[in-house]
């Protein structure tokens, strides 16, 4: 992709991030793709215990986008990891929105099952901490957000990329 291209997209891709972030309760485009992967994990940790299986969807929801970032900065790919960043900053807001409903459980739920973490923050006594939990997630994922959008723009520096492909 030319260098114009990325700076574009970048751009682009940093506002979508960032107006999501703005809209801490609102349900966006890639949630959809973020519902699928959650309940993968829940299917994939299954046979860990109940506490892990329900953990599972969030666990794997997190897991994905840390894992594609954490490829792309193996691969010197900086530009690449820092928009895979915002994706895995994003998760986190999205995250931040289930466990902050944990005590009210408003929420609609895929096929009406329990709450995750209404279960999980009650299995460990953290149940009235449901705020603060949803609030690590929401400034953790601000936070990833950002700085994915600058990953991705020194990565068009000489101090960011291997080569001079981005230049």
């Amino acid at each position: 992709m030319a260098a114009r291209a990325k700076v574009v997209f970048l751009a682009a891709a940093a506002v979508y991030f960032f107006c999501n972030a703005s809209d801490r309760y609102g349900y966006h485009f890639l949630d959809n793709v973020d519902l699928a992967i959650h309940e993968a994990g829940h299917v994939f940790f299954a046979f860990c215990g109940e506490f892990v299986a329900v953990a599972g969807g969030t666990i794997m929801q997190l897991s994905v986008p840390l894992i594609f970032a954490g490829y792309f900065f193996l691969k010197n790919d900086r530009y690449s990891a820092g928009v895979v960043l915002l994706w895995l900053g994003q998760n986190s807001i999205n995250v931040a929105r289930y466990a902050g409903d944990a005590q009210k459980m408003e929420l609609e739920l895929l096929g009406g099952g329990g709450h995750d973490w209404n279960y999980l923050l009650s299995a460990t006594g953290l149940i009235l901490k449901a705020g603060l939990v949803s609030d690590v997630f929401y400034y953790a994922g601000v936070a990833i957000i950002t700085g994915g959008v600058i990953i991705g723009i020194l990565s068009f520096s000489k101090y960011g990329a291997k080569s001079n492909e981005y230049n």
